[in-house]
């Protein structure tokens, strides 16, 4: 009895030996790396669509382009980007100035022709909603 109760013993122990062995070597799952995401660049964040009186969209691409919509036909082409805590949205010989609103829409604060800045009185300033 007690040569078996020994040999039972030795034949728990080997096989686990032979467990964490191949446990040891086969057994590692490596860990994945997080994915961590950056934070978005203020271009990034402005890269969309922005609507004003339903009959009008500035879209602001990725890669600095721009295009104007009027009653949902492309107008113009033209080009964007950020001047301070402003928006300049070219469109053909016109630059829309927008100051940018802590929720992210554009309100038109001034425009830009032949070089000289013209602000825009706040009775005819309006937001263009990010959409």
């Amino acid at each position: 009895m007690k040569t078996m109760l020994k040999v039972l013993l030795a034949l728990i122990g080997v096989l686990l030996l032979i467990g964490g062995y191949w446990l040891s070597r086969f057994g590692k799952t490596e860990a994945k790396p997080e994915k961590i995401e950056k934070p978005l660049s203020p271009e990034e964040k402005l890269v969309g669509s922005y609507e004003a009186k339903k009959s009008a969209k500035h879209v602001l691409l990725e890669n600095g382009k721009s295009e104007t919509w009027i009653l949902g036909v492309k107008r113009h082409g033209g080009t964007w980007g950020i001047d301070g805590k402003e928006v300049h949205i070219g469109i053909e010989k016109l630059t829309h100035v927008c100051k940018i609103e802590s929720n992210g829409d554009l309100t038109l604060i001034a425009k830009i022709s032949d070089g000289k800045r013209i602000n825009v009185s706040k009775e005819n300033q309006y937001t263009w909603q990010r959409s």
